[in-house]
């Protein structure tokens, strides 16, 4: 792998704390790393390394177990701290300066990647001042790539205006925009069970899919992010990046390779093949106090408008023109304070003429195959069989678990992302013809939920959510699927 530094923007924040540093010591535990790597950690506080990385070790000691925190010393060794005014050019230049001392003491050589894990208003003034002041390599000397975190804009116009702003210093293919969804596992495994399978292959149509339900939904509340979430909502923070980008892996017409550029190609192509939601086909929601989970409502959360309007519940039905998927329903739900955690897609089959004949209650038990995200991760065949010593017909499930094996440990998605962004593998990142296509479908239904006064339900913190999207599902013969799997 790539000799590089690390510059890390940002890394007094959560996502350093929580993800990033974690990811990067398991990169370390399991060789994974760079020969040669460095972390350099840029904020605005006025720390020393030292203290910093005790603030690392801190940060370090509560996520992982005690078992594994035996080399955390040699992992403070790859970080140093330097701090920078993000707007003030000189602190730049010297932190160049700095980062060629290391690169010269570290032999990291003069590749680097510039992380940045801020809010979207500073990606323009950080990418102009690192080129401008001399941190990008020099062409032919080593490589440079920006990795800049989402949510990338909150619309379509503002993502266009951060997209332009990059683009003044920093190529295409040097830009990484990131999506931990995309470094998921299963999301990952998504190609190789759909395409690798002759069976699978075969019946991914109309012909033999009734529906597919999608859902990414917490437990938890907002969870401190008050500043960032009321501002979002569910619509801008999962459906227009999580949940469209698993929507396009699970429907995209089978791409030449699996090449990036090409599975790209294919989700694009999907994007834009969606069919434009109607009024009726989205409900928005807002979780109030829950007697019996004990949880408060949204609007006392802390930093939370006592009038906020902001969804935390989204379903929708949607569909796809063409003709592999033409008819078949998408029903997608995700949302905050649920009754469990869970990331899953089902793909839900047809009923079969014969065995509705043979079987009268067939069709009450459809065969499903549920890819499942988190927390587990794994994949589960579900299908019909006689119940031992009755002549009844119950369902059954074959099913797989990906990280349940105490010998395995399934890589964390930002792991997957700083491995890939090292490696220079763009297979796990959105491109900007993508994140234009799913801001633009965000956008319209965004529109049309503007008054949002008149337009939420509500719906009691612990539960699944308010009556109407029952009612959206429902109305067209479906349920919701829970599997207890």
């Amino acid at each position: 792998m790539n000799n590089c530094i690390m510059v890390l923007f940002g890394a007094t924040g959560d996502l350093a704390s929580k993800k990033l540093f974690p990811a990067a010591y398991n990169l370390m535990l399991s060789g994974n790393l760079p020969t040669a790597f460095h972390i350099a950690a840029l904020g605005r506080r006025d720390y020393t390394s030292e203290y910093f990385r005790g603030e690392v070790r801190s940060a370090l000691e509560k996520v992982l177990s005690p078992a594994r925190q035996k080399e955390i010393p040699r992992f403070l060794e790859l970080i140093s701290y330097h701090r920078v005014d993000f707007h003030d050019a000189s602190d730049y230049r010297r932190l160049n300066e700095q980062l060629g001392r290391i690169e010269q003491e570290k032999g990291t050589g003069p590749s680097r990647l510039f992380y940045l894990a801020v809010m979207p208003p500073l990606f323009e003034v950080i990418s102009r001042q690192l080129a401008e002041n001399g941190l990008k390599p020099l062409d032919g000397e080593g490589w440079s790539r920006l990795v800049v975190e989402k949510p990338f804009g909150t619309d379509l116009k503002s993502a266009g205006y951060y997209n332009k702003a990059l683009r003044k210093s920093f190529d295409e293919k040097e830009i990484l925009r990131t999506d931990h969804y995309l470094g998921k596992e299963m999301i990952r495994n998504l190609a190789a069970i759909r395409f690798s399978n002759p069976l699978m292959a075969s019946v991914w149509n109309r012909k033999f899919i009734d529906h597919i339900q999608i859902e990414v939904n917490e437990d938890i509340g907002i969870d401190k992010r008050a500043g960032y979430f009321d501002q979002s909502g569910m619509l801008r923070d999962m459906l227009q990046s999580h949940i469209l980008q698993a929507m396009a892996l699970t429907l995209m017409e089978p791409p030449e390779s699996l090449r990036p550029d090409d599975v790209i190609k294919a989700k694009i192509q999907l994007l834009k093949r969606l069919k434009p939601v109607r009024r009726r086909d989205v409900v928005i929601g807002q979780y109030t106090a829950g007697p019996e989970s004990g949880h408060r409502a949204y609007r006392e959360e802390e930093g939370v408008a006592p009038d906020s309007q902001t969804e935390t519940f989204v379903a929708l039905k949607t569909g796809l023109r063409g003709r592999r998927f033409r008819g078949v329903p998408v029903y997608v739900r995700t949302a905050k304070r649920m009754p469990a955690r869970t990331a899953q897609i089902i793909v839900v089959f047809k009923d079969h003429k014969i065995a509705a004949r043979l079987f009268p209650d067939f069709k009450k038990r459809q065969n499903k195959l549920v890819i499942l995200i988190q927390p587990r991760e794994g994949a589960a065949f579900c299908f019909n069989s006689k119940d031992l010593g009755r002549d009844e017909i119950v369902q059954v499930a074959m099913d797989y678990c990906h990280n349940c094996r105490i010998d395995v440990r399934s890589p964390e998605a930002y792991e997957t992302i700083i491995q890939e962004s090292i490696a220079g593998n763009l297979d796990i990142f959105t491109g900007w013809k993508e994140i234009y296509q799913e801001w633009k479908y965000t956008d319209r239904i965004q529109r049309l939920v503007r008054d949002r006064d008149s337009s939420l339900h509500y719906y009691e913190a612990g539960s699944w959510g308010p009556e109407a999207a029952r009612d959206l599902i429902e109305r067209d013969g479906r349920k919701w699927i829970q599997l207890d799997l």
